[in-house]
């Protein structure tokens, strides 16, 4: 599961392609540049001091730091100039920290797993995981520096999005269908998906005990096993859990865009 690459993370390497292609011009004269000193700066140091261990390994470490130095100018210049990759790279930090904590909670036993990065109906579902004594959750991660009113309220509004879209895909799934089935249930809405959003980054320190806004509740990423731990309201069987996971994975891996 933690192989997944994030939607975050996916839109940040399509933004750094576009970067590339844009300046490759510029790009290969100063990776030609830097190939010329290399070249000159290797002969120099072998034609006065010789080819001994330690002027071979100081040499290794001179291309190696020039190398680095060169890729991570390229990422600041990247980062600098689309305020977008700013803002899909604090997505992608949100993302890994949740699925972070999600592997603390199966280790805990209180999930059995969870999907990340499914794409449907024109967006996204952060995590959609399978607890064990609480039903389906459907985690919206967010970094944030600071945030407003009116942001809050969007970020509710898109954890609701976020639910229904996770819900579509369980209808898809007919899952709803084999728990009517299982459970002789007359209401198909028996079994919610419960939104949730956690929150990563300075804000992260501020939000304060059972916030809820729009009937989402928004947590600091870290108190998500705290809050995993207090939910009981739909028990899934093992076999189930791995049945939907298995199919989830595999619904995912049909819709995943590039």
């Amino acid at each position: 599961m933690s192989s997944t690459r994030t939607y975050s993370g996916r839109q940040l390497r399509s933004l750094w392609g576009a970067f590339l292609r844009k300046n490759r011009r510029s790009i290969v004269v100063v990776v030609a540049v830097e190939i010329i000193s290399f070249s000159i700066g290797t002969w120099a140091l072998l034609h006065a001091f010789g080819d001994g261990p330690v002027v071979t390994y100081l040499l290794g470490a001179l291309h190696a730091a020039i190398v680095a130095i060169l890729y991570f100018t390229l990422r600041i210049s990247f980062i600098a100039a689309n305020q977008d990759a700013v803002r899909q790279m604090r997505g992608d930090f949100g993302e890994t920290f949740t699925r972070d904590e999600l592997k603390k909670a199966k280790r805990r036993r209180l999930i059995w797993g969870w999907v990340d990065s499914i794409t449907v109906s024109g967006g996204d579902i952060d995590h959609l995981v399978v607890t064990r004594g609480g039903g389906l959750v459907a985690i919206d991660s967010k970094w944030r520096s600071s945030t407003i009113g009116s942001d809050i309220e969007r970020s509710a509004g898109a954890a609701l999005k976020s639910a229904g879209r996770a819900t579509s895909v369980l209808r898809h799934l007919g899952y709803f269908k084999r728990e009517h089935t299982a459970r002789r249930r007359a209401d198909e809405r028996s079994v919610v998906v419960t939104p949730l959003v956690a929150l990563w980054g300075p804000i992260s320190h501020d939000v304060p005990p059972a916030a809820r806004v729009q009937d989402v509740d928004f947590i600091a990423g870290t108190q998500l096993v705290g809050w995993l731990r207090q939910r009981s309201s739909e028990k899934i069987s093992r076999r189930a859990a791995k049945v939907l996971l298995d199919e989830l994975e595999d619904f995912r891996k049909e819709h995943q865009q590039s």
